[in-house]
């Protein structure tokens, strides 16, 4: 009898034991989850300024590319005013 009596008092300890570590699992779960949301929320806004970078990239190359355009025109009306003359 006292033989079944320590068994079943080991058995209430290992018990206790588990369900100690799956609290301190379930704390864990849930740190990692709200950390893995954090991170998750810090992708979105990286890709977000990614896009944001990459829109603001497109927009810069346009207008250099309008700017030249614009700088040949300039210098090919310069070239023609001073080959402008002009007699009263």
């Amino acid at each position: 009898m006292d033989e079944m009596q320590q068994r079943c008092d080991d058995l209430s300890n290992e018990l206790l034991q588990l369900d100690e570590e799956e609290s301190e699992l379930s704390s864990l779960l849930a740190s990692s989850e709200d950390s893995l949301q954090k991170h998750v929320a810090i992708l979105k806004d990286l890709t977000d300024s990614h896009t944001s970078l990459e829109k603001d990239i497109t927009i810069v190359e346009e207008t250099a590319t309008k700017v030249e355009e614009a700088n040949k025109g300039l210098k090919e009306a310069h070239d023609s005013l001073k080959s402008f003359k002009w007699e009263p």
